[in-house]
């Protein structure tokens, strides 16, 4: 009847106990035995996440250290050719004194031997212009001496005609034709050697002119040394210019490599604390 309904409901009630309770601690066993499985690959797969950020920890150490390596070299490069551009700037500035201050004296000197050739020239004229004129007083004293002879041949000739009677008059007038032969001989020499003077000044005119050439010809050779110095120059600005480029490239290259480091600072992933696991109880 009734008493063993109520007796089978509460044992099946208790076997409904007992089979949730067995339930309920296989699956907490099970639970446990989950947790503990992933408990063990989390800090497995922490172990190989810590390993791989420690290999890239040391990779981006190595790197950074190559980097400022570079860096440094670079910069290393860079003072050397800030010092190889002072030198050539240094150079530049020296061969422009140099060539300016030897511009200066082939001038000033040019200009002196200009000044003392066309002294010379001047003074040549002059004496040439006074040769000259003595030259043309002798030739002259020469005709006036001409006449002069012809003169003293003809009284010869009335002498001759006369000599019978006027012996002492011919003597006299012989010495007198003797004197003015002398003399004539004498007018003659110094005309020639007054002639041998002359042509000595207008040797030494065309010497003093070939001169003032040859003076032209050294400004000549002066300008052509001039071009040639200032090719030079700009040869020189043209090395200082490549210099100046090639810093300029390397400076960028090490602005690059910075930049590059910083990028790879920035993509490094930060550290992580270890988190511990506890077993659910």
């Amino acid at each position: 009847g009734v008493p063993q309904a109520a007796a089978a409901e509460a044992a099946l009630l208790q076997w409904r106990q007992r089979e949730e309770e067995r339930w309920r601690g296989a699956l907490k066993k099970r639970e446990g035995e989950v947790l503990a499985a992933l408990g063990k690959e989390w800090e497995a797969k922490e172990a190989e996440r810590e390993r791989a950020s420690a290999r890239q920890r040391r990779g981006l150490a190595a790197a950074e250290a190559e980097l400022r390596g570079k860096v440094a070299e670079l910069e290393r490069e860079q003072r050397r050719m800030r010092g190889v551009e002072a030198a050539l700037t240094a150079k530049v500035a020296a061969a422009e004194q140099k060539a300016a201050h030897e511009a200066a004296l082939r001038q000033a000197t040019h200009q002196g031997e200009l000044a003392a050739a066309q002294a010379a020239l001047g003074q040549a004229s002059g004496k040439v212009a006074m040769l000259e004129e003595r030259l043309a007083a002798a030739e002259a004293r020469e005709v006036r001496q001409e006449e002069e002879a012809r003169a003293t041949r003809q009284a010869e000739a009335a002498a001759a005609a006369k000599a019978a009677a006027l012996q002492a008059e011919t003597a006299r007038l012989e010495v007198t034709l003797h004197e003015a032969r002398a003399k004539l001989d004498g007018a003659v020499s110094a005309a020639e050697q007054r002639k041998q003077q002359a042509l000595a000044a207008h040797r030494d005119l065309q010497r003093l002119e070939a001169e003032v050439r040859e003076s032209e010809s050294a400004r000549l050779r002066s300008q052509l040394l001039d071009e040639r110095c200032e090719k030079e120059q700009l040869q020189l600005r043209r090395q200082a210019d490549q210099e100046r480029a090639s810093l300029a490239a390397e400076a960028a290259e090490v602005q690059r490599l910075k930049a590059q480091l910083s990028q790879l600072e920035a993509a490094a992933p930060p550290q992580r604390p270890l988190l511990g696991m506890g077993g659910g109880g």
